[in-house]
Order: C-alpha cells, then structure tokens, then sequence
C-alpha cells in the first residue's frame, strides 16, 4: 500500500501524511464518541428503567433463610417479579448484592427500577413484623395484651 507521501515529493510529502493522520484521529473519535453514547444509554435504561412489577401492582418478596442470590434470582423470575433478569443480575453483581443476600419479607412497589430494589434488598429494608405479648398472672385475674411492631429475622427463632 502506497502512502500520500510516497507519491508526493518535497514538502507536500509532510502535509499529506499529517493529513492522513488527522483523518485517522477524527475516524476513531467519532467512533469512540458513538460507542461511548451507545453504553451510556444502555447503562442508564439498566439503572434506572422500571424493571420490576411493571404494569403490576406492589408484591411482597420472601426471601428463606439461607438464599443465595442464585435463589433471589429464580424466585423473582418464577414469580413474575422482575422483567429483564439479566440486566437485574448484572447491575447486582456490581453493586455486591450477590455477596450480601439477606433473608425477609420485602415489599416491592410496582414501576420499581433495579437500583432502587438492589439498595432495599442490600439494606435489609423489611416489613415490619407485629407481635402480640400477653402477660398474664398465675392467679389467672388479669390478663393484658402488648402490641408492639418488631424487625426480626428468623435466625433469631428456635
């Protein structure tokens, strides 16, 4: 392959190949600029695109003790829950949930994206458990109930 600057002699040798070069740095930065626009807009539609009970009216999600994220994975896809997986999978991965599953009942609200459900399953953002204690005396005259709302996890039962 011939050069511009093997055809041309003098001075104009040195301008036709820095004109080549030139054309090279814009081709590659117009490439590199719709590449680079092409993954911001697909990173932004995973963050922040409703991906979870879209359409759908809020759920709970059970999450068993002893879930991995694999399991987190297959209940919300079995369930219906979520709708692009991978991308919940992916965006989750690099957020460390897989490292950090956390067993509770949680309610997902509907049009949720997956930052939003990653940051609530991450921080254990359960329900609120309510419990009832009645004391009561061994004579049996009096008995009386407490109400009280407790976050729990179930480890914490024999």
């Amino acid at each position: 392959m011939k050069y511009k600057a093997d055809v041309v002699d003098g001075e104009n040798a040195i301008f036709a190949l820095h004109m080549d070069k030139k054309k090279i740095f814009v081709a590659a930065l117009v490439i590199f600029t719709i590449l680079l626009s092409s993954f911001s807009f697909y990173f932004y539609q995973v963050i922040f695109t409703p991906n979870f009970l879209v359409e759908q009216e809020n759920r709970y999600l059970f999450i068993p003790t002893g879930s991995t994220f694999e399991d987190v994975q297959r209940i919300v896809y079995d369930e219906k829950i979520v709708n692009d997986p991978i991308s919940f999978g992916m965006l989750s991965k690099f957020m460390d949930y897989d490292k950090l599953v956390k067993p509770g009942k949680y309610v997902l609200e509907a049009n949720s994206n997956n930052i939003t459900v990653i940051r609530k399953l991450r921080a254990g953002d359960q329900v609120p458990v309510r419990g009832y204690f009645y004391q009561c005396t061994v004579s049996g005259r009096g008995c009386r109930k407490n109400h009280c709302e407790y976050r729990i996890e179930s480890a914490g039962f024999p």
